[in-house]
């Protein structure tokens, strides 16, 4: 598989990435291939007790997930509707790892997005000195959409870069 690096980072943003350090939301992959994907809440600006989002995704199917720390969902994941042991305000929080199986070669899209049973119409978490404090979680995309990670997508393709085109940047 090769991987793609992400953009820069905003705070309180949740992403979908093939990496634990958020930097790849795509990656080529042949058909009926596993994914393991990481889904991470970047720039915190508090602790998190409590957080709720879904992932949604086209062409692939999801095998399973694993949390850090206790958790208790009370949605069927992916959708996620949960309270978690206390974590840190970091840099990068990881919120659980997710497993996808592609269903074929096509190109496969992730969408983060409101959980079902949750109030609000975003992703929100509770920050761990005053759970009823909910705070946003703005889904991180890659360019061309609403798309949070992509496996084989065209808008994830490098382009082939001459020298030229590269020094016309500067000038």
């Amino acid at each position: 598989m090769v991987s793609l690096a992400g953009g820069a980072l905003a705070t309180d943003e949740i992403g979908l990435f093939f990496d634990g350090q958020a930097q790849s939301q795509c990656t080529q992959a042949g058909a009926f291939t596993t994914l393991s994907t990481y889904l991470i809440l970047i720039d915190a600006s508090c602790g998190v007790c409590a957080w709720e989002c879904a992932v949604r995704s086209e062409n692939a199917s999801f095998l399973g997930c694993a949390f850090p720390g206790g958790t208790a969902n009370a949605a069927t994941p992916p959708e996620f509707y949960l309270a978690c042991d206390p974590l840190p305000r970091a840099s990068l929080i990881v919120l659980a790892q997710l497993s996808f199986l592609t269903s074929g070669a096509g190109p496969v899209r992730f969408y983060i997005e409101r959980c079902s049973l949750g109030l609000e119409e975003t992703p929100q978490y509770a920050d761990c000195a005053d759970a009823t404090n909910l705070v946003t979680m703005t889904p991180r995309t890659i360019p061309g959409g609403m798309t949070a990670a992509g496996v084989n997508l065209p808008e994830c393709t490098p382009q082939s870069v001459t020298w030229g085109q590269v020094k016309s940047v500067f000038q």
